[in-house]
């Protein structure tokens, strides 16, 4: 072995940013981390490379360079992951250890696969409450993330089943890694799946339950209404559990309706009298209630005629072509609707000639004009607005 290759073996202290390691180089190229705060640690492989000694570390795409020669006293180096990047200091603090225990193996199936195909590496996830919920559970929600992968690669993790709340030891977690295997989607899974071998998976699956259990009834209105999120989680290393204060971004897109996914196998109905009230009080007995039940929204949730759950968004899927004569609401608030989605859904059924005469509670101008942009844009005629706040009447033809 070289002369660098003799300094560099023992223990290190290595400081990079904000975070402090311990390094144990043992002189038949292994070498090991460990973090004392936490006492989380990983293992790798050094070996030396003309003018740099290299580190290359199991279940990890980081990339370490430590520069020749060694210099105990004041070494430096290079260090590359997904959470930082740039120079690294360290200093010897003891001379080579007694050799350990012999380390795990890692499973030859996994050994040569690169690191973007771990089962955490994926690129965007998508989570939408009413995806695959099974008949005997209608009233809850889906417990499925769909993973998409840089290769274009999606598959679906089901976090009730799949994840664990284990709380893992350092030892374990390497275990966990080292011994994955390939599963579906050709990525590679961890013996375990906990929040410290998946943290990215598990920050989503976190989000997902806190909509869920911190405001359920806004959190019911998206879900009738068919939203979906997707959540954008950002670069964490296996081997930790995610931080209590990760950041997981949200964008709402359309996901599949509680109302439409309910009547998508049944037959669309006729409208009682041909006429459809569209939700936000007053319903009565001689037409058809369109009513999402959203408690948020000050509207009934009990005792409705002739009810249909649902909001104006699912309209085209509830009911049949050409089937409503008249369309009508009182009370009904301007946020509680998807106008877009809303008034596209009701030209799908409106009966030509068709009438609309809608009161909906408006806060600004805006929210008025936007009204009326919605109707025409969807081919309604003779569109009009009048009044403000809780007056606004909108008048129209189909």
């Amino acid at each position: 072995m070289s002369d660098d290759g003799n300094k560099i073996a023992g223990r290190w202290s290595v400081s990079f940013k904000k975070w402090k390691w311990i390094y144990t180089f043992e002189d038949d190229g292994k070498v090991s981390w460990v973090d004392p705060l936490n006492n989380l640690g990983g293992d790798g492989r050094w070996a030396e490379n003309g003018k740099l000694i290299n580190l290359t570390w199991y279940g990890s795409e980081t990339k370490e360079s430590w520069y020749r020669p060694i210099v105990p006293e004041k070494q430096s180096g290079w260090y590359a992951a997904d959470y930082g990047t740039g120079n690294f200091q360290a200093k010897k603090i003891e001379a080579p250890v007694a050799p350990r225990a012999p380390d795990l193996s890692v499973n030859p199936e996994i050994a040569k696969l690169p690191w973007s195909r771990y089962v955490d590496q994926f690129s965007s996830q998508l989570y939408d409450m009413n995806y695959k919920i099974p008949p005997d559970k209608s009233f809850a929600y889906s417990s499925i993330l769909r993973m998409t992968y840089d290769d274009g690669t999606e598959i679906e993790i089901d976090f009730e089943k799949e994840l664990s709340n284990e709380n893992l030891s350092s030892k374990e977690v390497q275990d966990a890694l080292v011994r994955g295997s390939l599963g579906r989607g050709g990525r590679i899974f961890p013996l375990k799946m906990t929040a410290a071998t998946v943290p990215r998976i598990w920050a989503a699956r976190d989000t997902a339950l806190k909509i869920q259990n911190g405001d359920f009834e806004a959190f019911a209105a998206v879900a009738l209404a068919g939203v979906a999120f997707i959540l954008t989680i950002p670069a964490m290393p296996a081997g930790a559990p995610p931080p209590s204060t990760v950041k997981v971004g949200r964008q709402r897109v359309n996901g599949v309706s509680r109302a439409g996914a309910r009547a998508a196998g049944a037959p669309r109905i006729k409208p009682v009298n041909g006429k459809v009230n569209v939700g936000g009080g007053t319903e009565n007995s001689k037409v058809t209630n369109l009513n999402p039940i959203n408690p948020n929204s000050g509207g009934p949730t009990t005792g409705i005629p002739n009810h249909v759950l649902g909001g104006m968004e699912d309209m085209g899927e509830l009911f049949e072509a050409g089937s409503v004569r008249e369309m009508f609401s009182n009370k009904l608030r301007y946020v509680d609707v998807n106008w877009p989605r809303a008034t596209q859904a009701a030209a799908r059924v409106m009966a030509p000639g068709g009438k609309v005469s809608m009161n909906v509670w408006t806060i600004e101008t805006a929210e008025q004009q936007a009204l009326k942009t919605a109707f025409e844009a969807a081919g309604f005629k003779n569109v009009k607005v009048v009044g403000e706040g809780a007056g606004t009447i909108l008048t129209a033809t189909f």
